[in-house]
């Protein structure tokens, strides 16, 4: 291939993508932007519930465990 044959298929190639580049279509930017934002939504939501599962693992590993332990020893002692 020449190199002006090369040129001129690099041309049309640049020509081509900034002729596909520019093209808008504003419904379907519209309704890809409400997507992104519905998707933005339901991960904030889905994060927040990870953070309150979190926190009652927490809740129960740090606190009502070490009750029930403590329960649980005192009832050994009274019934057994």
């Amino acid at each position: 291939m020449s190199s002006t044959s090369k040129e001129k298929a690099l041309e049309d190639l640049v020509a081509d993508f900034s002729n596909y580049a520019s093209l808008r279509n504003p419904p379907l930017e519209r309704q890809i932007d409400d997507n992104l934002d519905d998707l933005s939504l339901r991960m904030d939501e889905f994060s927040h519930s990870l953070e309150m599962c979190r926190g009652d693992a927490s809740n129960c590993l740090f606190k009502q465990l070490p009750k029930m332990a403590e329960k649980y020893q005192i009832m050994q002692t009274e019934v057994g």
